[in-house]
């Protein structure tokens, strides 16, 4: 399951894009609120789901916020 932390959010719009922090070279992946509930700030970490979205790329989907203790853990001991 992919963890990253949200890199941009329209607040206005409703979106953004988040990382993937076992793959940070990698696209960043769509995320729309429904898929967290509320507006989240840049930067906060995110465990989350991908499913592809209507234009077939990858969508982040069900999204749960991480602690800054397991995003520590995960960072110190991999995954």
């Amino acid at each position: 399951m992919p963890y990253g932390k949200i890199k941009i959010w329209n607040a206005d719009r409703g979106f953004g894009f988040i990382g993937d922090d076992q793959n940070p070279r990698g696209r960043d992946n769509f995320v729309h609120i429904s898929a967290i509930g509320e507006a989240p700030q840049v930067g906060d970490a995110y465990e989350y789901d991908l499913l592809p979205g209507r234009d077939g790329r990858p969508c982040a989907v069900n999204l749960r916020l991480l602690s800054p203790a397991v995003e520590e853990a995960r960072c110190v001991f991999g995954r």
